[in-house]
C-alpha cells in the first residue's frame, strides 16, 4: 500500500469515527484505524478496552470487505412465537 493510500484510508476512517454515534460502531472504525496507523492488536484492544480477540475480528471484516464489512446491520424484529 502506497502512502497516498494509507494516507487516504486513514482519512477515512477519521471521518467515519468522529461521525458515529453508536459506540460499538465507532469501535470498529478506531479499531481499523489505529491498525491502519500501525498500532498491535494488543494495543488497539487496551486503548479501545474491547477483547483481543474482538479487534481480531474487526480487523478480518475490514481485510475481507473493506469499511462497508463493518457496517452494523439492524437486527430485523422479532415475532412473538410463544404460545399464549
Amino acid at each position: 500500500m502506497d502512502n497516498q493510500s494509507a494516507n487516504s484510508k486513514i482519512e477515512k476512517f477519521t471521518q467515519l469515527s468522529k461521525s458515529e454515534k453508536n459506540i460499538k460502531q465507532k469501535n470498529q472504525y478506531d479499531a481499523v484505524l489505529f491498525y491502519l496507523e500501525g498500532r498491535s492488536h494488543h494495543e488497539i484492544s487496551e486503548v479501545l478496552h474491547i477483547p483481543h480477540r474482538t479487534v481480531s475480528e474487526y480487523i478480518f471484516l475490514y481485510m475481507k470487505g473493506g469499511a462497508e464489512a463493518l457496517f452494523i446491520r439492524k437486527q430485523p424484529d422479532r415475532q412473538d412465537n410463544r404460545i399464549k
